[in-house]
């Protein structure tokens, strides 16, 4: 089986904060990817495979369907005398189409915790900056 590294992010500049968007995923596709995707799926634009790669991973991420191959990183850092939260997800995905073929995606969102930011969702920060308090300073999913 080949595995094929996928770079995602979150645009999440009007996201609710702490919130993760599946449908806000935007894919990094190199050029060879992207015929091995449109060969697999003739019939669909490259938007309709984008939609499926999110509803996959939505559902690894909202199942709790944690394992070696499926993690979440969060945490929050210094950037600048600012900071910055973060929201890493890291899975895998094999569509039913293209069986010798796992998709690893490397999914980040990061919030520059700025104070209308904090101001709007203060409790959520509360809760997490708590949660963070009482863990380690980086919570993986192992």
């Amino acid at each position: 089986m080949k595995t094929i590294e996928v770079e995602a992010y979150v645009d999440c500049d009007d996201c609710p904060y702490f919130t993760f968007i599946s449908e806000k995923i935007g894919f990094v596709w190199d050029e060879d990817t992207k015929k091995i995707l449109l060969n697999a799926y003739p019939n669909s634009q490259i938007e309709e495979i984008n939609d499926m790669f999110k509803e996959a991973i939505s559902d690894i991420d909202f199942s709790g369907n944690l394992n070696n191959n499926n993690k979440i990183s969060i945490g929050i850092t210094p950037e600048d005398g600012k900071y910055k939260y973060f929201f890493n997800l890291y899975c895998m995905v094999i569509l039913p189409e293209l069986p010798d073929y796992q998709f690893k995606f490397s999914v980040m969102m990061e919030v520059l915790l700025n104070e209308e930011r904090l101001l709007r969702n203060f409790d959520d920060y509360i809760s997490f900056i708590t949660f963070m308090g009482n863990c380690s300073r980086q919570y993986t999913g192992e």
